[in-house]
C-alpha cells in the first residue's frame, strides 16, 4: 500500500506565549485555527525573504479571510471567491498606481498629466479614490489656466 505523501504537513508544538499570541490574533482577526497559523508564518517567510510579493499577496489574502467571510462565501464557487480576490488586489494596485502619479503631479509634463487623466476617466478607474482625486486635480488646474489665460 502506497501512503500519500504527508511530508509538507508541520505540526508545531507551541510553548504557551506563542499559543496565546496565536489564539489573541485568531480572536482578533476572527480567522479559523488554520488560518490563524498560516498567516504569520506566510507574513514572516515574506519579511525574512523568502516569498515574492505575488505569492505573498496571494497566500495573505487567502489566509485573511475570516471564518464570517467564509461563511457568507459558502454558495460561491472557489472561482468566483478567487475572481473577487483577484479584483480587489488590482483594484488596491490600480489605486496605488494613481497614488503615485499624485504625489508626482507638479513636476510632470502636460502630456504625461494628460495621459495619467485620461487614464483616471475610464470607467473601472473612476471608482478608485485617488483615480478621483486626480481628476479633480486636474479640473482645479485646467479652472486655474483658464482664469489666468
Amino acid at each position: 500500500m502506497i501512503l500519500p505523501f504527508s511530508e509538507h504537513v508541520y505540526k508545531l508544538c507551541l510553548d504557551y506565549r506563542l499559543y496565546t499570541a496565536a489564539i489573541k490574533l485568531q480572536s482578533d482577526l476572527g480567522l479559523g485555527k488554520a488560518y490563524a497559523g498560516m498567516l504569520p508564518y506566510v507574513e514572516g517567510l515574506y519579511s525574512m525573504g523568502y516569498l515574492d510579493k505575488e505569492t505573498y499577496e496571494l497566500y495573505r489574502n487567502k489566509y485573511s479571510v475570516t471564518l464570517e467571510d467564509e461563511h457568507n462565501n459558502k454558495n460561491k464557487s472557489p472561482v468566483q471567491i478567487m475572481t473577487e480576490q483577484t479584483r480587489a488586489a488590482e483594484c488596491k494596485a490600480q489605486n496605488k498606481y494613481f497614488g503615485e502619479a499624485l504625489r508626482q503631479w507638479s513636476t510632470m509634463k502636460p502630456s504625461s498629466k494628460q495621459y495619467y487623466l485620461k487614464k483616471a476617466t475610464e470607467e473601472d478607474n473612476r471608482k478608485l479614490k485617488n483615480a478621483r482625486l486626480l481628476l479633480e486635480l486636474g479640473a482645479q488646474e485646467s479652472e486655474r489656466s483658464s482664469l489666468e489665460g
